[in-house]
């Protein structure tokens, strides 16, 4: 629960420009101000990795929980 928030924030501070700086360079359109794409680029991305971060975790947790006989 603590994780996946970290990972989100940390994708959306890292990978932010670099995926602005991709979609201006192959041509897709952007708003006009810079801000709004920022913010925008930068809640999708952290959304997206807190997803996958869930899921990631979620598989490792019943990789490694023991299984109860039944």
């Amino acid at each position: 629960m603590l994780a996946s928030p970290i990972c989100g924030a940390l994708a959306a501070g890292y990978l932010t420009v670099p995926v602005l700086l991709y979609i201006k360079s192959i041509g897709l359109p952007t708003p006009p101000d810079d801000v709004a794409s920022t913010h925008a680029a930068a809640f999708l991305i952290g959304v997206c990795a807190m997803w996958i971060a869930d899921m990631l975790f979620e598989v490792i947790v019943r990789r490694f929980k023991p299984k109860t006989a039944g």
